[in-house]
């Protein structure tokens, strides 16, 4: 789900479904326990619990939509939120693997990005990483 080439990691269908499904029903109840409720003390706190939930998986949401890894044309791009890092693959000296994040460093020795490990499709990139010779441990 939203894969950005052939050499690219995805959104996992299953989590993406259900933080959508929670974002909908959160935003449902939030709107018929205030528009239905009447100014009910058990609605409005109803209303308010059902609002954190929805703001909640609206991020988690936003989250799971902008973390992604590909390559293109030589270059590996790594996005999360707001972040987008792209380094070629010419220039990355080593990958490494802590706690499921995935380190990319260049030749000088400095970080360059990082990759969610848990991502799905990040054994295509770890493959093509691996084909041109880039040493991860």
């Amino acid at each position: 789900m939203f894969r950005h080439g052939p050499v690219s990691t995805e959104t996992d269908r299953k989590p993406f479904i259900f933080t959508l499904i929670a974002l909908v029903v959160g935003l449902a109840g939030v709107i018929l326990l205030f528009t239905l409720g009447k100014g009910s003390a058990l609605a409005v706190f109803a209303g308010v619990l059902l609002g954190v939930v929805t703001l909640a998986a609206a991020a988690v949401l936003f989250g799971m939509v902008t973390d992604r890894a590909y390559i293109e044309d030589g270059v590996l791009h790594m996005r999360y939120l707001f972040k987008h890092k792209t380094v070629p693959l010419e220039k990355i000296a080593k990958v490494t693997l802590q706690d499921d994040v995935y380190s990319v460093y260049d030749r000088r020795g400095d970080l360059r990005g990082t990759i969610n490990g848990k991502l799905t499709g990040i054994d295509s990139i770890l493959y093509e990483l691996d084909r041109n010779g880039i040493p991860i441990g």
